[in-house]
């Protein structure tokens, strides 16, 4: 049973608060959702939350807790003024002011003006100048408070239903800067947040999507949770991967129970966008755009292989020679090589073979044991992790070379392996501590 509630209530006391974090003493004055497992009169809220004021209602959604320390709290995710933006409603619009500005301050605005608020609505200097103690230099900065904090309680009242907390709302409007911008981008597809907003990744994005009534296999949704995939592969390095391996993806991600249906209409959603890159055998795919880099990337080093080479460099084995007296050591006979084609090239492409095991090597596929030599394309791999954990992966490719020789090792603790140069070892030092070191 969730222990989650939303409640409206009232700020008792703020008892810290720093940095859009803080722990204040609340009275819960109505509960909207959920059953209330703490004192109504002494409630305490934790979390991530706008600057507050004691006496002022809020509404505010969380879960319960048990601190060691402090004993039974909530921490939330969301606390919002407890008002309403209707322009016909004047009581709410006087308790919005006070909920920013001072008593004294609301109370010389009411005085000066018939409507402060839709003075602050068309940021009328003019008018607000006639209030006691708004002159030229506190105007801007009393019009700048009132947008902020009208902006914020815009956003929480027309997206109350997608849970937004504070420092989401502060970075979708650091990036779309104006709130009306920022619900219509939320409404109409909440995983474009990914693409456009820093911060906000693939689980930010779809929590807001789901709390605002996404269905589970929507293809709106697949697509989106595919476009990320691709791009953080990209990010890693892997500009394409696999149908194997996103499909692999799709079924971590929603589960085996999804039905094909939605995959081959998200699919289309993608297709039909023009986002997608597919090999000629369709069996490789990608984003676009990263293939449209590589291939422009591409066109400039032919261009540069192309073009003639002025660079000047005779004596060239007698200035290496000179560099192996001084270095007490001599280059091989292909890092010669190297050195003569990159003085010959506009552009060259030096590469390491892979590291390997040999043919007889068995990896665990999640059901049996089996030869990498008998490796099937699409079978999953066990693989140890740095953290110290394991999880089964689809490899990003299946390399097979011939190797001169390979180095046999042999461990009183039963580990009997071979492998090449180059090969990415996973080690455990003596003291415990885990890192990764080649062959």
């Amino acid at each position: 049973m969730s222990e989650r509630i939303k409640i409206e209530c009232t700020v008792n006391k703020i008892l810290y608060f720093n940095n859009n974090w803080g722990i204040i003493n609340v009275t819960v004055d109505k509960v909207l959702e959920g059953e209330l497992k703490t004192d109504p009169e002494y409630t305490v809220l934790k979390g991530e939350m706008f600057s507050v004021k004691e006496g002022e209602s809020y509404k505010a959604s969380g879960e319960y807790v048990e601190d060691s320390k402090y004993g039974p709290q909530y921490a939330i995710d969301i606390l919002t003024g407890n008002i309403t933006l209707d322009t016909s409603d004047t009581k709410g619009q006087r308790k919005f002011l006070e909920s920013i500005f001072t008593k004294d301050q609301v109370e010389a605005m009411y005085n000066a003006l018939e409507n402060p608020y839709q003075a602050f609505i068309d940021e009328d200097s003019v008018k607000l100048c006639t209030i006691k103690g708004c002159g030229l230099k506190t105007c801007p900065l009393w019009i700048s408070r009132f947008k902020e904090n009208y902006h914020r309680a815009r956003i929480y009242a027309e997206l109350e239903d997608y849970n937004l907390s504070a420092s989401i709302i502060d970075k979708l409007l650091d990036k779309y800067k104006t709130p009306d911008l920022v619900i219509e981008k939320v409404h109409e597809n909440p995983y474009i947040l990914v693409m456009e907003v820093k911060g906000i990744g693939w689980a930010i994005a779809d929590k807001i999507a789901m709390a605002g009534g996404m269905s589970e296999y929507d293809p709106k949704r697949i697509s989106a949770f595919i476009m990320y995939y691709l791009k953080e592969e990209g990010e890693n390095g892997f500009s394409w991967i696999t149908n194997d391996q996103l499909m692999g993806a799709i079924l971590e991600r929603f589960g085996n129970e999804i039905p094909d249906q939605p995959i081959t209409d998200a699919m289309r959603l993608l297709i039909d966008s023009e986002r997608l890159w597919f090999s000629g055998d369709k069996e490789r795919i990608g984003l676009k755009r990263y293939y449209t880099i590589e291939h422009r990337i591409a066109e400039d080093l032919l261009r540069l292989r192309n073009a003639e080479t002025k660079f000047k460099y005779d004596n060239w084995e007698e200035a290496v020679n000179r560099i192996e007296r001084l270095q007490g050591w001599k280059y091989t006979e292909e890092q010669k090589t190297g050195i003569k084609l990159a003085l010959e090239n506009n552009v060259i492409l030096i590469q390491g073979c892979a590291g390997c095991v040999d043919c007889d090597t068995e990896f665990f596929n999640g059901t049996e044991w089996k030869k990498i030599s008998e490796y099937k394309l699409g079978e999953k791999v066990l693989q140890y992790n740095l953290n110290g954990t394991a999880e089964l992966v689809t490899p990003i490719a299946y390399i097979k070379n011939e190797c001169k020789y390979l180095w046999h090792f042999k461990t009183k603790y039963g580990l009997d392996q071979c492998l090449s140069d180059n090969h990415n070892c996973i080690m455990i030092s003596p003291k415990g501590k885990i890192k990764e070191e080649k062959f």
